[in-house]
């Protein structure tokens, strides 16, 4: 068989190398996300975790904006206090995927 056009022929097997892969692992990623349930360690997690909830149930319709803005500012800095807490490293899919090709690559 006798190729017509290398170069369409490279950008076809470039294509297929990157296209592929990212496939894979996306329909991998979607298939293993499991939510584990959050488990407090201290007294303080417990805390702000229990302030979440009552934050959640609370009717903020009868709020004023100013109300519902400071609420949202406590939510967001709980939540970063929580990300404190806990510490651990958080990899994105992209960059498992990229660390993946590095060490098949090297």
């Amino acid at each position: 068989m006798k190729l017509r056009n290398p170069v369409n022929f490279v950008l076809f097997l470039l294509l297929l190398t990157f296209v592929l892969p990212v496939q894979a692992a996306y329909v991998a990623a979607s298939e293993t996300t499991v939510h584990a349930p959050v488990v407090p360690e201290n007294g303080r997690e417990q805390q702000l975790l229990s302030r979440l909830e009552n934050i959640k149930k609370m009717d903020r319709s009868e709020m004023t904006k100013l109300e519902r803005k400071a609420i949202r500012k406590e939510v967001v800095s709980i939540r970063k206090e929580l990300k404190k807490i806990s510490g651990g490293i958080y990899l994105s899919v992209g960059a498992v995927i990229i660390i993946v090709l590095l060490i098949l690559l090297l």
